[in-house]
């Protein structure tokens, strides 16, 4: 299987590789710093010997594929140098950590309790769609603030394994079962810039937020 070096250190932006296969237009290395389309977390960007990566995924073995622009030029033996494209990383590890912080700060603030319905993110924004018998735009302003504040307080994200399973917390927070990448604290997060609801009918709402720079 795949050494996934995004799970060892998130924040790696460059590292060595060994071709195992080239297959279409496809490559499988020993190891990679590349992220895997997964859990609502787009693939990483960047290039493998300055070769532009289209597409990252995983298959049923958990082997990770590179889909590259000219397959042509690798064989299998070949050491590679892989680089991501760090900002557009960077800022989906951010995206992707303050919808695991808005998941606490909507325990905080709403007097019921939510259930989640779906999650997504791109560079831009992140969105959490959940279910919640009133309108959540009546605690906005609590909601923006309180997260705001815990991001000005700050925080470790811990990340470990039990077995196959990948957890992360925020502080003493809830535990949440998540295979995606994060920061190492929230501070690095960033004040939200924006936050709107929307109604997706019979209960369901959307909640997308956009960061500040």
């Amino acid at each position: 299987m795949t050494r996934k070096l995004y799970y060892e250190d998130a924040y790696m932006k460059e590292a060595k590789a060994k071709v195992l296969e080239v297959k279409d237009n496809a490559l499988l290395l020993d190891q990679t710093i590349f992220y895997p389309t997964g859990g609502g977390q787009p693939h990483d960007r960047g290039t493998i010997n300055g070769v532009e990566v289209l597409d990252v995924y995983k298959d049923e073995k958990g082997n990770v594929w590179h889909v590259v622009e000219e397959p042509e030029k690798f064989r299998p033996n070949d050491e590679v140098e892989l680089r991501i494209d760090w900002n557009y990383r960077y800022k989906l590890m951010r995206i992707h950590s303050a919808l695991h912080l808005l998941e606490h700060v909507l325990n905080v603030v709403l007097p019921d309790k939510w259930e989640p319905y779906g999650s997504g993110m791109s560079e831009e924004k992140g969105r959490l769609d959940v279910v919640y018998p009133e309108n959540i735009n009546q605690w906005k302003n609590e909601i923006v603030e309180t997260f705001n504040r815990l991001v000005d307080e700050g925080g470790e994200m811990k990340i470990w394994w039990e077995g196959e399973t990948r957890y992360t917390q925020i502080r003493d927070f809830e535990v949440i079962p998540c295979g995606g990448t994060h920061v190492r604290n929230i501070r690095e997060i960033g004040h939200l810039k924006k936050f709107k609801r929307s109604s997706l009918g019979k209960g369901k709402q959307r909640l997308e937020i956009w960061l500040e720079d």
